[in-house]
């Protein structure tokens, strides 16, 4: 026998017996945030990324790790710009035109949470092309792709 599963107290959220997510009410009212703050980041597969490398296509890679780390490896093309440091969003401006160009992040692998940091304040300045790389460096090493450093 299937019953649904109230998951907040009085918020009207339900898990179905098929499985489907049912969220209550959003909004000023209702206690809870607005759907625009539930940003979900957009991402890009390795092959996504480098048909767009090899196409040409104007973007910035960018590691988000720490510069030792990009030093040791990173995917050729890419710039370090580490989302731990306070001038991240400086680094950020200082190398694209304009808060509209493509932005890809990517960190280690897909345990690595430091280009969902990044992505997030990146959105919140204001820019509109923000993706993270599915599975970081560690997906791009596993396809087979070039990487560079020591």
């Amino acid at each position: 026998m299937c019953r649904e599963l109230r998951l907040g107290p009085g918020d009207g959220s339900v898990l179905d017996c098929s499985g489907v997510l049912r969220l209550g009410p959003l909004g000023e009212n209702s206690g809870h945030p607005e759907p625009a703050s539930l940003k979900i980041m957009d991402t890009l597969s390795v092959e996504q990324l480098r048909e767009r490398l090899l196409r040409g296509d104007e973007l910035l890679l960018v590691n988000v790790l720490p510069k030792k780390s990009f030093d040791k490896l990173h995917i050729r093309g890419s710039v370090s710009v580490s989302q731990y440091d306070e001038d991240f969003l400086e680094g950020i401006a200082e190398r694209v035109h304009g808060e509209e160009c493509c932005v890809v992040l990517y960190c280690n692998s897909a345990g690595c949470n430091a280009s969902s940091k990044a992505a997030e304040k990146l959105q919140q300045a204001g820019y509109t092309s923000v993706f993270e790389l599915e599975g970081g460096l560690a997906a791009w090493r596993a396809a087979g792709y070039p990487l560079t450093g020591a």
